[in-house]
């Protein structure tokens, strides 16, 4: 009977961890959920992970232009140093208003640009494709 216990009270207790932690895990409001996607996705750009800051575009823009023709159309010229999200609205079930506080050097090549570290707020468009929340970019 002493080695049924041990077993019955782990196999009761594992489930109930099991779920405690995926609860901790998911963000409890689509807010939550675009800040925190906005955010990896900045933070991407700071580590100059472009591949990666991509990979958030919705799968349709990613469908019609692959990675190597969105870096050369748009090579990244400014070098982010901090972003923080803002606010987050979401009008609907399926899309959302973010506004990222960005700060970044002066982007090279471009001679209009001002010098030193510019602030800016930057406004983005996510919406929520099969489950998921992508950012939007227009064509």
């Amino acid at each position: 009977m002493n080695i049924r216990f041990p077993r019955l009270v782990c196999g009761a207790l594992l489930p109930l961890a099991l779920l405690a932690a995926c609860a901790t895990v998911t963000p409890a409001t689509p807010e939550e959920a675009v800040a925190k996607r906005a955010q990896a996705r900045f933070d991407a750009l700071i580590a100059k992970d472009f591949k990666a800051a991509y990979g958030f575009f919705t799968p349709s823009y990613r469908d019609m232009m692959n990675y190597e023709n969105w870096i050369r159309s748009r090579p990244p010229r400014a070098s982010f140093r901090t972003a923080r999200v803002l606010k987050v609205e979401c009008p609907s079930a399926d899309a959302c208003k973010v506004e990222m506080e960005t700060a970044y050097d002066s982007p090279r090549g471009v001679k209009a640009a001002p010098k030193g570290l510019i602030e800016r707020v930057v406004p983005e468009r996510w919406v929520r494709v099969d489950g998921e929340w992508w950012l939007f970019q227009a064509r």
